[in-house]
């Protein structure tokens, strides 16, 4: 009985803990009336997914399709993972973007497949040694980088222009 309660708490303190990106809302739906097909891939579990769809539900509704992890058995960084994600858009790689804060889990997988990249440089303190070695030559760049989530509807508009 002890143990069920503690996982029950862990579950419920997950589904709970869920808190939106502030700007997210609004940059879905933007691009979304811009007429982007957009996706989720993602490494959470169930009891976050469920906390995601409870509080960014107007986000989940903007969802042209979920890749999650734990529903396919294969884990960011996987080549496979975003191949699966790019196969579900029906589009080429070429035409996918990748919006991503980590450069090893987003980035870098979804350039190795042929998508472009924007990099939202939220922890640069963490990123460090990445940033480093793209400065070196070591690890390529980003096709676009953003501090601010902001940035990207306007980035995106000019793109759209210009397809």
């Amino acid at each position: 009985y002890e143990l069920r309660s503690v996982v029950e708490n862990l579950w419920n303190e997950q589904i709970d803990c869920v808190r939106e990106v502030p700007g997210a809302t609004v940059l879905f739906g933007a691009l979304k009336a811009e007429g982007f097909k957009l996706g989720v891939i993602s490494n959470t579990w169930h009891p976050l997914f469920l906390g995601f769809t409870k509080i960014c539900r107007e986000i989940r509704n903007f969802l042209d399709f979920t890749v999650l992890s734990y529903r396919v058995g294969m884990k960011k960084p996987s080549l496979e993972l975003y191949r699966h994600a790019v196969k579900i858009t029906g589009e080429a790689a070429e035409r996918c973007w990748m919006i991503g804060d980590t450069y090893e889990l987003d980035v870098e997988p979804a350039q190795s497949i042929g998508m472009r990249s924007i990099w939202v440089l939220r922890r640069p303190e963490i990123e460090r040694s990445i940033v480093v070695q793209m400065l070196r030559g070591d690890k390529r760049l980003p096709d676009w980088v953003s501090e601010d989530i902001g940035e990207i509807l306007p980035f995106m508009k000019r793109l759209h222009v210009q397809d």
